[in-house]
């Protein structure tokens, strides 16, 4: 399960696993649509080490039962 939220060009994207395998998915992201531009670099809101570039596809590793917080926006990348 997937949420995309946006405002002024930021983006915060919620993924969910509700199974209990770990799986790897692959998002396509209709960016014009959204209203934000390919190419920031995205931090998971619990782990900032993890970056995800933006672009029409985004590929994300989510753990049994976990999710990612990804925040797109501002200079830094992370939503402010």
């Amino acid at each position: 399960m997937a949420s995309a939220y946006t405002k002024g060009g930021k983006m915060l994207l919620a993924v969910l696993n509700d199974t209990d395998k770990e799986e790897a998915v692959q998002l396509r992201l209709d960016l014009a649509e959204l209203g934000v531009q390919p190419g920031g670099r995205g931090h998971d809101a619990w782990e900032p080490g993890k970056t995800y570039a933006l672009a029409e596809t985004v590929d994300i590793l989510l753990p049994p039962r976990g999710f990612r917080l990804i925040c797109w926006g501002g200079t830094s990348g992370r939503a402010e």
